[in-house]
């Protein structure tokens, strides 16, 4: 039975048995997916595991966002391989890249010096990008039409790994507490501190040989904060763990090197070719012209959709790997709820991209935006007031909220770029991706040097000022959409 019959007589399940084209689409999806999976994985691990890495190369705050800052020019640099990406054997591509990226995972937990550390953050950034640039236009190219619904899975399958890590993360952890006391001499379990007289303990101090490897700084209200490290951190267990699964993906992708799967969009247009002949030269003249007016407006909406995704990642990531961070210190949590914080957060960004696969089907892509967006603005905000009053309650659900509003917006904006502006493939993808990571490139020294030379409150001031920069993106795409719609009027007008 040749492969247009099984397609025509039977569905899924039927076209899977007898079409050999489409069930090799599947089985390339489902190494695509599975690739997905590794680099939430990867991405949800960078947060939780930060504050062990500091102890591990011993740094503050503001010198070791030097790490996550060097993590995103890799992802910089990684994503300019979609141009590479198109010169090449892509899944010959996709199997050296997610090799590579496990060997690197592997190294960090063994990197001691502050420069190897930078430096195989730097790799791990380009690799992890070349991954998601190669799987994201492979993804486009294999499902042209039905893509839509593919993405929303894809993405949803790299928030079930951000949801997972933090979780794997946790035991392998140095336990550690953090406390603040008032002003009078005093001492607890041993630990000798001038100026106590009540302590705040996140974590119980009911031990005994307690070896205190910290510090005590006194502000101008006389507080001590105390930092505590009683344990050495084992995070090496956890990063192998990373590394295999992300080796791992990359050996199906050997097995589809010598086998060519294109689109059945493609596979028709190479069928039914037209005769150059019967196109006219006034016929010609008039494509000419449409493609001279819209270019500039789809160069307009390309970098539109790149300022979103730049302002889009600082969001999500900034949420990802200083959320630890500012609910141990600020808001005096555990490191425990600290971490649980990030799970929370990608827990309920996982159940919205799950939901994104459904409603994608029945509502328009510019509508779920807006939706998304004025909720998204509308948690951020209270998530502000929440953590200004010390609410415990306040954070939590409105870091859950959070991750439940952003889940879906650049899943949505990409598939929308691809169907309504230019197809995600080759040079497109590279721009939309290498332009995501500006933000969080910038975010990562803009936020320690705030958060550790002012307050701990510029997390939120900045995420929130990028909330509403990113609303505004989302106004162009309403004007770029309507001037879509009035044009594709005017040519059916013109036809009829």
């Amino acid at each position: 039975m040749s492969p247009e019959e099984a397609t025509d007589k039977g569905g899924a399940i039927y076209r899977y048995k007898h079409n050999s084209s489409y069930r090799r689409k599947i089985q390339l999806s489902v190494c695509i997916g599975y690739l997905a999976f590794t680099l939430g994985w990867v991405k949800g691990q960078v947060g939780p595991s930060f504050p062990d890495i500091l102890q591990i190369t011993g740094t503050d705050l503001e010198r070791g966002s030097a790490f996550i800052t060097s993590f995103y020019v890799g992802r910089i640099v990684g994503s300019l391989s979609g141009v590479l990406y198109d010169r090449c054997n892509k899944q010959l591509f996709l199997a050296t890249v997610c090799m590579a990226n496990g060997i690197t995972v592997a190294l960090i937990p063994w990197c001691s010096m502050f420069e190897l550390m930078v430096a195989v953050y730097l790799l791990h950034g380009a690799f992890a990008a070349a991954m998601d640039v190669g799987s994201t236009a492979t993804s486009f190219a294999v499902w042209g039409r039905e893509s839509l619904v593919f993405y929303q899975a894809y993405q949803f399958l790299v928030s079930i790994g951000g949801i997972l890590s933090p979780l794997a993360v946790a035991p392998f952890l140095g336990k550690s507490v953090h406390f603040s006391a008032e002003a009078r001499p005093g001492t607890v379990n041993g630990l000798i501190v001038h100026n106590v007289t009540s302590w705040n303990i996140s974590e119980s101090l009911v031990q005994s040989n307690i070896t205190y490897d910290g510090n005590v700084t006194m502000n101008s209200s006389d507080v001590a904060t105390v930092e505590q490290s009683t344990e050495e951190s084992i995070l090496y267990i956890a990063y192998f763990i990373a590394a295999g699964l992300v080796f791992i993906s990359g050996l199906p992708f050997i097995y589809f090197c010598e086998i060519s799967i294109e689109s059945e969009e493609a596979e028709e247009e190479r069928v039914i070719q037209p005769d150059q002949n019967s196109i006219t030269k006034e016929t010609c003249d008039v494509q000419t012209q449409k493609v001279k007016n819209s270019q500039l407006t789809k160069k307009l909406a390309i970098l539109n959709t790149c300022v979103f995704s730049g302002l889009y990642t600082a969001v999500e990531l900034g949420m990802g790997n200083f959320l630890t961070v500012f609910c141990l210190r600020h808001m005096h949590w555990s490191k425990l709820n600290s971490v649980f914080a990030v799970s929370i957060f990608y827990l309920l960004f996982m159940i919205g991209r799950l939901f994104g696969i459904i409603i994608v089907k029945f509502f328009k892509s510019l509508k779920i935006l807006g939706f998304c967006m004025v909720m998204t603005i509308i948690s951020f905000a209270v998530f502000l007031a929440c953590a200004y009053n010390l609410s415990d309650i306040g954070v939590w659900v409105c870091t859950g909220v959070a991750g439940l509003s952003i889940s879906i917006l650049f899943p949505t904006v990409v598939s929308w770029t691809n169907k309504a502006i230019a197809p995600m493939l080759g040079t497109v993808s590279t721009l939309v991706f290498v332009t995501s990571y500006v933000g969080p490139f910038i975010n990562p020294p803009l936020l320690s040097f705030l958060m550790e030379s002012y307050d701990y409150m510029w997390f939120c001031y900045v995420l929130l000022l990028e909330c509403g920069l990113m609303c505004l993106t989302y106004v162009f795409m309403l004007w770029f959409g309507r001037r879509r719609r009035l044009h594709n009027e005017k040519r059916q007008q013109v036809e009829t």
